[in-house]
């Protein structure tokens, strides 16, 4: 405290003060948040707060040491002895091991991921170097992308995610075969929003691939494009190239982001936008130019109609970035002003417009859900379990080391350069973190479920994947300074960010994501029992299922159903503890138990349970019209 009373007499810059402040605000608020979990009898809230306390403090002990001995900050570079042409001819040998591992294996293996982790490694090495090729190192960084998500979704089975992908699919469909955007009776969600599916459809159309091929192929390739878009952000603004590129690079390996981009659906395409709209904002603060505008126009436009909920979200990520500018202009004289207030009201008055005005449909339905479900009691959400506390540490190493180092570069961004244009990204940070590192707010149904806050970590992970880059360029640089041994530094460095990187993988893949989720792909045996039921089963059936296959047959009929020959099933829900099939058919998937088989009323995990032999027991035998090793479908006469 002595150093921050000492320099408060001498220096009177708030952000300054903030950031020798910091460590402190940390330690504080982490021990009120462990003593808040045992006032309430919550002890397992405490065990999971962990994840942020343990990483929380080592940080703020760091920032202090660094406030008080490092004076001068210089950017240090890394020599390994390799230079940028060994580094690359080693990363494509691995990269093309990590090719044939992804051929020769039916499933990922976990050394897979250790692979992976190494080349991540290895573009981390570059960036540290003198001599860094851009260029190059934005190419790897998008190669690993593209081999992380082919290596999976081109696979011959089929992955739904969180089961959204298998509508979007049939609404794809039905946009290619009638030439003209659903019905709105088919989805009162998505009618008004369409730009998704029409993306899709013409892909098939132009491509000559069927729909679900055409999404596998294209829906990826958008997302791999946003780090040319982020890199260009960063860059322009803190016209600093390392810091850049090892955000994006960064970017590119967090849990959040691996999972979106292969669950590519319409929340990320407006992601995707979102950031391609930031783009357009800050080149044309620099260079006035009427093209850029009117790109900006049909960019906010195209955000609008491609997803509902993404517009509010968007529009309140872009007023933190006015605040946090309005603030430090204030604060610290910031000159720079990038950021556009005229396109955060276009986004404004143009989602309220389309959406009392065209989308009235989804509004009503929208708000009176959100209205009905409210109460005066907020709901922990049924997956915060007590017990549950140490599998969620096991699950969280990767977010420990994104706190540290979010931590380290928060208080240090700050305190070195809190008149820069990179402080405003800082603060965007500081804002959002309770969106997406674990915290009280995450574990509310209300917040999370209700209003959807979940999403925003998407949102947010560019701006987390800064201020961890920025945390890593200052520790490397003050171990550097203070061992005078750069290579050994770069080595702890190294270490640490490897330790995150594969954690991380795993944590966004489908294949390990099992200690609590259920399978998120169908086998491929499933798929044709699927197909069993489309070229048997009768129009209109009840069929009764689990939750993910549900939403495979869940096609409704419409007004062109029968011209276009479009199959469409009634969806039936029951209880499993106790119920029988008195008409349509019963579709089981047999190898969907080994990880939990969902239903409307509960999970089913593991052949042996009690629960799996009830349903067992309950459908007989004679009944069975197909089968094989993944399915079986009963059809039950009444």
């Amino acid at each position: 405290m002595k150093l921050l009373r000492s320099i408060s007499n001498r220096e009177k810059n708030p952000v300054e003060l903030f950031a020798l402040s910091w460590p402190y605000l940390v330690i504080c608020v982490v021990l009120l948040g462990l003593l808040f979990a045992f006032v309430i009898g919550r002890p397992d809230f405490a065990i999971r707060g962990l994840v942020i306390a343990v990483p929380g403090i080592i940080a703020a002990v760091i920032l202090t040491r660094m406030y008080r001995t490092w004076t001068k900050v210089e950017n240090k570079d890394l020599d390994t002895g390799l230079g940028q042409r060994q580094l690359s001819g080693i990363f494509f040998i691995l990269y093309a091991l990590t090719s044939v591992v992804v051929l020769l294996s039916p499933v990922r293996p976990w050394y897979y991921f250790v692979m992976m982790s190494l080349l991540y490694s290895i573009i981390f090495i570059q960036i540290l170097s003198r001599e860094v090729n851009q260029s190059l190192v934005l190419s790897e960084v998008m190669l690993c992308m593209v081999n992380l998500i082919y290596s999976f979704t081109l696979k011959d089975h089929l992955y739904y995610g969180a089961t959204d992908i298998l509508p979007h699919l049939f609404m794809s469909q039905v946009t290619y075969l009638t030439g003209h955007t659903i019905p709105e009776y088919l989805s009162v969600t998505y009618a008004n929003f369409p730009l998704f599916h029409i993306m899709i459809s013409e892909a098939s159309y132009l491509l000559g691939l069927d729909i679900t091929t055409a999404y596998f192929v294209v829906a990826p390739l958008i997302f791999t494009i946003v780090v040319l878009f982020l890199y260009c952000i960063f860059l322009r603004t803190t016209k600093y190239a390392k810091l850049s590129l090892l955000s994006v690079a960064l970017f590119s390996t967090l849990s959040t982001v691996v999972y979106y981009e292969m669950y590519m659906i319409t929340r990320v395409v407006a992601f995707v936008a979102f950031l391609i709209l930031m783009y357009l904002i800050y080149k044309n603060s620099e260079k006035k130019d009427l093209r850029l505008k009117i790109l900006g126009l049909i960019v906010a436009s195209f955000i609008v109609v491609v997803h509902q909920v993404s517009t509010p979200q968007i529009i309140a990520i872009m007023i933190l970035f006015l605040v946090s500018e309005l603030l430090l202009t204030r604060l610290t004289g910031l000159r720079s002003k990038f950021h556009d207030n005229n396109y955060i009201l276009l986004l404004t008055v143009t989602f309220l417009a389309y959406w009392f005005y065209v989308a009235y449909s989804f509004t009503f339905l929208a708000l009176t859900s959100r209205a009905n479900n409210l109460s005066g009691e907020l709901t922990i959400k049924q997956d915060i379990q007590s017990g549950l506390e140490w599998i969620f540490i096991y699950q969280n190493i990767d977010t420990m080391i994104v706190t540290f180092f979010v931590f380290i570069g928060i208080g240090a961004m700050f305190w070195k350069y809190g008149r820069e244009y990179a402080a405003v990204f800082t603060m965007v940070t500081l804002f959002t973190l309770p969106l997406y590192l674990p915290n009280p707010l995450q574990t509310l149904w209300q917040t999370m479920t209700l209003f959807r806050f979940d999403r925003f970590m998407l949102l947010v992970s560019p701006f987390i994947a800064f201020s961890m880059a920025s945390g890593i360029l200052f520790l490397f640089n003050f171990l550097s300074s203070r061992r005078k041994e750069v290579l050994y530094s770069g080595l702890i460095v190294t270490i640490l960010l490897t330790g995150f990187v594969y954690p991380s993988l795993i944590g966004g893949s489908p294949e390990y994501d099992e200690v609590i989720a259920s399978r998120t792909y169908f086998y491929p045996d499933e798929l044709t029992g699927f197909g069993h039921v489309f070229d048997s089963v009768p129009d209109d059936s009840r069929i009764y299922t689990d939750t993910p296959s549900s939403r495979v047959f869940e096609n409704r009929r419409f007004s062109e159903t029968d011209n276009l020959g479009i199959k469409y099933y009634r969806i039936e829900s029951f209880d499993v503890s106790n119920f029988t099939v008195t008409n349509g058919y019963f579709i089981l998937r047999n190898e969907g138990v080994d990880r939990g088989l969902v239903f409307d009323t509960m999970m089913i995990r593991g052949a042996d349970s009690l629960e799996w032999g009830n349903l067992s027991s309950n459908l007989n035998s004679n009944n069975k019209v197909y089968s094989n090793s993944a399915i079986d479908i009963y059809e039950a006469v009444p």
